[in-house]
């Protein structure tokens, strides 16, 4: 029988050849290919996992990150071009608001919103992207303008499309969303005004919770492991009444303080009395003391009180016709001399003989701009609006001078704003007063100089250059119709005397009106005064000051940075070093002492030790700011290198110089750790003591309740209970932004600070507003450490006063409270992660700030 192994001898070669080549590539090729697999996983963790839509890892949301960065910047280059040419760039400005930061976050939320929604069936096509980006444009930015922004964006079109989809996608699902809370009844709005306007004064008396801790027994070990495990991943916040055992990131910092009141003493004995009497005099121009000139415009009308002589031809013209119909034209003359022929009944065969028809064209629709004048003439006058004209004017020169070019025969007119809208009431009542219309304009055209002088009362802020160059030449001729105005008087009835002399009274004020205008442009020059240094030489001695203690200041710190700066650039050096060769024997470069650079100076040198963002907000440069962003945000970002050194300032003025000095980052704490399971323990009997806190407290407000005094009066012998009176207070507050602005305000109303009260919430507020004055109740504030008694005094304004107020008052203020808005977004929010299995496996990074 043959044996088996008699094939493997008959293929003994080849298989030898397979197995030698099977091994090169499991000890060469297959360790390779294994380092490269986990490689890639290492460096690409997954970030969050969901159900529906699979993992997001880093690289991915690095990607959304950057693309929403890039969609950003495109949209504030439109916004940019659009404004140079011309208009407001407040599309591409309200897409850059409502698409928000590049957080890791916001992007994934996106990303969410957009999955979810081509879920529901939405969609948004190329179409819709064009319209949105030609929106943006405003219509004033060409295509190719648009390409070479994007080109200037280091974005292709697909990208941008892709981006625009995602983002479009997310606003559809939240702007359907939206409509259940765009509405508000006025019970609705009546509650939001209270919260904001009805104020409360109260007693209130604090019984801490601490002080009830010893009254809980130790719970089990595994009660004990059971709490922590619900709360191990999360960060500790004294405003949440839930603990968290996470340690947080921290930082020790080393900083200068430059103190500006301190810095304004040491400056303020060094203003000498010249210096205060230079800046006096290089900006005396500030120190005007001029009367107010509200009165004069009141004085200046008056030239026109002789009207009244004018309408004394009135019984003359009443006969014939109405009264109204005499009136009005007598008017007439007191703003054009010439137009004096009008007042009386005047015989149809003077005003042939001196006008064309030409001319009586031309005024015709002029004087009467309400009547129907021929349509070729007059629509052109109405159907253009003041906008267009002044938009048209706007484009160029010759276009603005040519309107006025037309409308120079009218010049008399504006002195005449009455009669013009009366006139057509006179030919509405007497219809065969319209042939003599033409007629009447051609005195008005004889008589035109007078009107020159006039036209600088009527609207001298507006001088047309068009007119300017006949009133010139009409002037030379001024004593020409002077004659004729003598002699018509002498010529007509007695009857007509007195119309032929109204024209003279207007003449004459047109004459003197240049001396008129002169005392009064004098009276104005007189009425500048300067205020005398001696009121402001203490306003200019602290303004000299300040400016030299911010001068010093910066000047100071800027020394320091500079140091600083230098170690921070010689330490870079050695760390890069130290890292690449694992060790070096190299010194380390010598770290600058902070107090030893400021002795001798005004600054004061602090230095910390490893704190969370919470540790320190106490601080003073806790509440500083560099540039828009709050120092914690700035200092606790990974962004900020070690050593490097930066500038804040805060409300005060006081400003800082500071570095990060060492750091330690976000971790999971370990429940066999002594400090971390005391801490657990002190957090779960924290808990358990607030519901014997609340029973005690319960029990005296019965009390308080009985006796039917204050809280201060029935707590008198009471040991460590304290009363204070607190108010008046609202429920929410803007702070100190006008009513007017709220809706423009980005920050939405927030709870009041009440004296006496540790961080009040919603439950103090509720339980505040609930009771009647001298009732009493009991809440607790947002953290939970302490329970109040709260005994209501007074509430202002009073219930009818208040609803009055209400009433006066915009709804559109109270629309839905933005806090009650902020929490149902996040609650919806919270239903779309949890619709689609989304969890985070590494807690989302704030926003990333360039140092």
């Amino acid at each position: 029988m043959a044996s088996p192994f008699r094939i493997f001898r008959k293929h003994q070669k080849a298989m030898l050849a397979v197995l030698g080549l099977m091994a090169m590539i499991a000890f060469v090729f297959l360790p390779i290919l294994m380092d490269q697999m986990s490689t890639r996983s290492v460096q690409d963790p997954v970030l969050a996992t969901t159900k529906a839509y699979g993992d997001v890892t880093r690289n991915q949301v690095g990607m959304m990150i950057g693309r929403r960065q890039a969609l950003l910047g495109f949209l504030y280059q439109i916004q940019y071009a659009v404004q140079q040419a011309g208009a407001q760039g407040t599309e591409a400005m309200r897409l850059s608001r409502r698409i928000g930061e590049a957080t890791e976050q916001s992007v994934v939320d996106t990303w969410l919103l957009a999955q979810k929604a081509e879920d529901l069936g939405l969609s948004v096509d190329d179409e819709t992207i064009n319209g949105v980006l030609n929106s943006l444009t405003e219509q004033r930015l060409s295509a190719e303008k648009v390409q070479q922004i994007l080109h200037d964006s280091r974005m292709r079109q697909g990208m941008l499309f892709d981006t625009l989809r995602t983002e479009l996608l997310a606003m559809r699902l939240q702007e359907m969303f939206g409509v259940s809370l765009a509405g508000t009844t006025p019970a609705q709005g009546w509650e939001y005004f209270q919260r904001l306007n009805r104020k409360a004064t109260v007693e209130v008396a604090a019984l801490p919770v601490a002080g009830f801790v010893n009254r809980v027994a130790d719970p089990s070990e595994a009660v004990l492991r059971e709490f922590f495990d619900k709360y191990k991943d999360n960060l500790p916040d004294p405003a949440n009444p839930e603990p968290g055992f996470r340690t947080p990131r921290k930082i020790a910092i080393e900083y200068v303080k430059a103190d500006f009141d301190q810095m304004l003493k040491t400056v303020e004995p060094e203003i000498t009395d010249e210096e205060v009497r230079k800046y006096y005099e290089e900006h005396k121009e500030n120190y005007k003391r001029e009367e107010l000139p509200a009165i004069e415009p009141k004085t200046a009308p008056k030239p026109e009180v002789d009207k009244p002589a004018e309408t004394e031809p009135a019984p003359a013209e009443k006969t014939p016709e109405t009264a109204k119909p005499a009136e009005e034209p007598q008017k007439q003359p007191a703003a054009a001399p010439g137009a004096e022929a009008k007042v009386p009944a005047t015989p149809p065969s003077e005003k042939p003989a001196e006008s064309s028809p030409a001319e009586a064209k031309k005024d015709q629709p002029e004087e009467t701009p309400a009547l129907n004048p021929p349509a070729n003439e007059s629509s052109s006058h109405r159907v253009v609006s003041p906008l267009l004209l002044a938009s048209y004017q706007a484009e160029g020169g010759a276009k603005t001078e040519d309107a006025p070019a037309e409308s120079a025969k009218p010049e008399p007119a504006p002195g005449s704003d009455k009669t013009d809208e009366k006139k057509p009431e006179t030919v509405a009542e007497t219809p065969a007063a319209q042939p003599k219309q033409p007629d009447k304009a051609e005195p008005a055209e004889k008589s035109q100089p007078p009107v020159a002088p006039s036209e600088p009362k009527e609207a001298p802020a507006e001088p047309k250059a068009e007119p300017a160059a006949p009133q010139g030449e009409m002037t030379s001729e001024k004593p020409a119709p002077a004659e004729a105005a003598e002699k018509k008087p002498e010529e007509k009835p007695p009857a007509e005397k007195q119309p032929a002399g109204a024209p003279a009274p207007p003449a004459a004020a047109a004459e003197s009106k240049p001396a008129a205008e002169k005392p009064a442009e004098a009276e104005k020059t007189k009425a500048v005064s300067y205020i005398p240094l001696e009121e402001v030489r203490d306003e200019i001695r602290r303004q000299l000051a300040r400016d030299r203690a911010r001068a010093k200041v910066q000047e100071m710190l800027q020394r320091i940075q500079e140091k600083l700066a230098i170690y921070h650039n010689e330490w870079i050096v050695y760390d890069a070093t130290v890292r690449e060769e694992g060790h070096t024997t190299k010194t380390p470069p010598a770290r600058p002492d902070l107090a030893k650079l400021v002795e001798g100076t005004p600054l004061a040198a602090h230095k910390t030790q490893l704190i969370s963002a919470i540790e320190a907000a106490p601080l003073d440069i806790g509440g500083s700011w560099i540039g828009n962003a709050p120092f914690r945000d700035f200092a606790y970002a990974n962004s900020l290198l070690k050593f490097k050194p930066a500038t804040s300032q805060d409300n005060d003025g006081n400003s800082y110089l500071f570095w990060k000095t060492e750091e330690s980052e976000e971790r999971a704490p370990e429940f066999d750790n002594p400090e971390t399971r005391k801490e657990v323990l002190r957090a779960w009997k924290t808990q358990q003591a607030r519901k014997v806190a609340k029973e005690e407290a319960e029990k005296l407000a019965k009390d308080a309740r009985g006796s039917g005094k204050s809280l201060k009066e029935f707590l008198a012998g009471k040991q460590g209970m304290t009363v204070a009176e607190a108010g008046p207070f609202s429920w929410l507050t803007y702070g100190n932004i006008p009513p007017m602005y709220w809706l423009q305000s980005r920050q939405p109303p927030q709870i009041s600070e009440v004296q006496g009260v540790h961080i009040p919430g919603p439950e103090f507020m509720q339980t505040v507003f609930a009771l009647q004055p001298g009732e009493i109740g009991v809440a607790m504030n947002r953290p939970e450490a302490e329970v109040y008694l709260v005994r209501a005094v007074e509430f202002n304004p009073l219930p009818d006063v208040l609803w009055t107020l209400f009433l006066e008052d915009p709804l559109s203020r109270y629309m839905a409270a933005a806090a009650d808005q902020r929490d149902l977004w996040g609650n919806w929010m919270e239903e779309i992660r949890e619709s689609a299995g989304f969890q985070w496996i590494e807690k989302p990074r704030p926003n990333q700030r360039e140092s």
